[in-house]
């Protein structure tokens, strides 16, 4: 529910993996539980509300399962988590735009799956440098032409569109 959890600064792990009838998590439920490490949500999970895991200050990893809806605007899901490491898009995204990370502010690693076709630049804003992994083809990009921020991407030299895709215009790209 609605703020369910919020300040539980002792709260250390989340273990949701595995429950198939959790479809949303509500505005607020881990808001300020500077604790939690890593978050590992089940694929069946449709919803993130507002600030659900805001000032989530250790938070270091989390996976972003392919049914979450990511173009509600109504605020960061995901705001002031200075310690976050790792985002892991899962298996099965074709189309990737929306708002749920806004102001990344620490060094991260995203991982893009093989199957994306499009992706929004925007999504992904930050301060703290961003390194981008794309493990299948060159995506068509949405909304912008570029990424905010330090923004480093790896692709596989052996996947197509890299060699005309104007992110070389403005970010590093290098094959892995």
């Amino acid at each position: 529910g609605i703020g369910a959890f919020e300040d539980c600064s002792t709260l250390k792990s989340i273990s949701v993996d595995n429950a198939v009838n959790l479809k949303t998590i509500e505005m607020n439920a881990f808001r300020n539980c500077i604790s939690i490490e890593k978050i590992k949500f089940p694929s069946n999970l449709e919803r993130i509300g507002k600030e659900a895991f805001s000032n989530c200050l250790a938070l270091k990893s989390i996976n972003v399962p392919t049914k979450v809806e990511l173009m509600n605007p109504d605020g960061a899901r995901f705001y002031n988590v200075p310690a976050l490491e790792e985002i892991v898009f899962d298996e099965g995204w074709q189309n990737i735009r929306g708002y749920v990370f806004f102001s990344i502010t620490s060094n991260v690693n995203i991982t893009i799956p093989k199957g994306v076709k499009s992706i929004s630049a925007p999504i992904f804003y930050n301060s703290g440098a961003v390194d981008i992994y794309f493990l299948g083809d060159c995506p068509q990009l949405m909304d912008s032409d570029k990424f905010v921020g330090n923004v480093t991407i790896y692709y596989n030299p052996a996947t197509d569109g890299w060699d005309m895709t104007p992110l070389s215009e403005f970010h590093i790209m290098i094959p892995s």
